[in-house]
């Protein structure tokens, strides 16, 4: 999926976990998602998995909605609409469980009704930018269809919950957190966001500056600038790796 930009820089909101239909979702944080990328003239939002809950064996007495098809119908009437936003969705383990278990393709049913949230598939995705390939993912243990060895510069990880960074050898790794109240080790957790502005030098990029963000309290928990030293060698190798699949 190609993104674009006129500009030397490109910046994304990147939400992931929502589990919506468990009671502790927070669809009051989604909308407040959809405000703060409009008032800072952000023009996509990046969903990286378990938009809803779905009914699995260990969740279902946590659910505020425990059918399938009434939690896709409460995602089509309830999930933000903003047309000056693209969002993009990659659906996890909970939402891929149906298909696994039932032969429901939640992702299908709820694209099929809601045009406006980008339909990237279950686990993996790649997105493109100036023929810099972004890796989005979301562990999905009885899923088999991943794409093995494909070197990214960066990497956006949904399903741990937990925001962490990690940067090795010019290879970006960004855990994103939960923007719901579940922790998957009962631990205190706090949802939120992430406000990913990525640079460019020469359409390579360059430099990556995350923010952390509560939206619930207004603030920045924490901010990272992080320089990428990526050689233009390395550039070509990946894109002509992709241009080649």
């Amino acid at each position: 999926m190609e993104l674009f930009t006129n500009k030397d820089y490109i910046e994304l909101i990147v939400i992931s976990d929502l589990h919506l239909c468990n009671k502790l979702d927070r669809i009051d944080l989604v909308y407040k998602t959809y405000e703060y990328a409009y008032n800072n003239n952000i023009h996509y939002i990046i969903n990286l998995g378990d938009l809803i809950d779905s009914f699995m064996p260990h969740n279902k007495d946590n659910l505020k909605i425990k059918n399938i098809y009434k939690q896709i119908d409460y995602v089509i009437d309830n999930y933000p609409l903003n047309n000056d936003i693209k969002t993009y969705i990659l659906y996890g383990n909970h939402d891929y469980y149906q298909m696994y278990k039932h032969n429901i393709d939640v992702s299908k049913l709820i694209s099929n009704e809601r045009n406006d949230l980008i339909n990237l598939g279950y686990g993996e995705a790649y997105l493109n930018i100036f023929d810099n390939y972004i890796k989005l993912s979301h562990d999905i243990p009885y899923f088999k269809n991943y794409k093995e060895n494909i070197e990214t510069i960066i990497n956006l990880i949904g399903h741990y919950h937990n925001f962490k960074i990690n940067n090795y050898d010019n290879t970006l790794f960004i855990y994103a957190p939960s923007l719901s109240n579940l922790s998957p080790n009962n631990n205190l957790i706090i949802p939120s966001i992430l406000d990913i502005k990525i640079s460019f030098n020469n359409q390579i990029i360059s430099k990556v500056n995350i923010k952390n963000i509560d939206l619930e309290k207004n603030i920045i928990n924490s901010e990272f600038d992080i320089c990428l030293n990526i050689s233009n060698k390395r550039h070509m190798k990946i894109k002509d790796h992709f241009k080649s699949n």
